[in-house]
């Protein structure tokens, strides 16, 4: 008699998933999102701290603009009634840009570093493929410009371009025989 124990049967066994059944490793997909949403998501983020940042430097401009010190004297009741408001506006523009700053430190901590990785490798492949294309054009237009040079027929560029090294190098290498004298201490 051949028995089944829960053991061999994992979907029998208790979890903690709150009803919501979750795929098996070996079935979950683990792609990142679509450049588009991605890119959207980036803007979005960018766009919320531009505000922030924008509404605590007029929030600092206002107060540093009524702690002038030439204000009328008529008008003190007034300005501590907008000191008090201007502060207050600065503290909230602060304080939510201290909580984009923890929002943003979080999603970090707690990103998707398979699909950040998925992200990377796409981005080196992308950046190999254009330096491989690169060499090859630089390679091409090399051997279009040796080939104007006068190369015959049967010539390649790269013999050419040896030679031309080696009379650089020669012109480089000239010694100077004459000069005979010692080593100085400096």
């Amino acid at each position: 008699m051949n028995r089944k124990y829960d053991t061999y049967v994992p979907s029998a066994l208790p979890s903690a998933s709150l009803g919501r059944r979750r795929p098996p490793i070996g079935e979950r997909t683990f792609e990142h999102e679509d450049g588009d949403d991605l890119d959207k998501a980036y803007n979005d983020w960018n766009i919320r701290i531009d505000k922030e940042i924008k509404a605590v430097v007029e929030g600092l401009g206002d107060l540093a603009r009524l702690a002038d010190i030439g204000t009328p004297p008529g008008a003190h009741t007034l300005t501590a009634m907008h000191l008090k408001l201007k502060t207050a506006s600065l503290i909230r523009a602060s304080q939510q840009l201290r909580d984009t700053a923890h929002e943003l430190s979080l999603a970090l901590a707690l990103g998707d570093d398979v699909g950040a990785a998925v992200r990377r490798d796409e981005e080196v492949g992308a950046l190999r493929a254009e330096v491989e294309r690169l060499r090859e054009e630089i390679a091409n237009e090399v051997g279009e410009r040796a080939d104007k040079g006068g190369l015959g027929e049967g010539e390649s560029a790269a013999p050419a371009l040896g030679e031309q090294s080696k009379k650089e190098d020669s012109a480089a290498m000239v010694v100077d025989d004459d000069d005979n004298d010692e080593f100085e201490e400096v």
